[in-house]
C-alpha cells in the first residue's frame, strides 16, 4: 500500500480526484475518500518536515491546494448525508 500511495502523490492525481470529489456520485466519493485519508496519514508517519495549522506537511498541503480538494472536501463535509463519508472527510480536514 505504502509504494501504491506514493505512485499517486502528484498533481495530476489530485487534480483528478478534485473533478471526481465534485461530481455527486456516492460510491466513487466514498472510495476516493478512503485513499485521500490515506495519503494524509501516510505522509504524517513518513515526513519529518514540522505540519502546518491544519495539519499537513508542505509537500501534502501543496497538492491538496494545488488540486482546490481542500475547499471541495469542506463543501462535501458541510453538504453530505452520508456518515461514513462525512468521517472520512472529518479525518482528511481535521476538523
Amino acid at each position: 500500500m505504502p509504494r501504491f500511495l506514493s505512485e499517486i502523490s502528484n498533481e495530476n492525481w489530485f487534480r483528478a480526484c478534485g473533478v471526481a470529489m465534485a461530481r455527486e456520485q456516492a460510491d466513487i466519493q466514498e472510495v476516493l475518500s478512503v485513499v485521500l485519508q490515506k495519503l494524509s496519514r501516510v505522509r504524517y508517519t513518513l515526513c519529518y518536515m514540522p505540519m502546518d495549522a491544519n495539519g499537513f506537511h508542505s509537500s501534502n498541503r501543496r497538492l491538496f491546494e494545488a488540486a482546490d480538494l481542500i475547499g471541495t472536501l469542506m463543501q462535501l463535509e458541510r453538504t453530505t448525508q452520508r456518515e461514513f463519508l462525512k468521517m472520512n472527510l472529518k479525518s482528511i480536514l481535521k476538523v
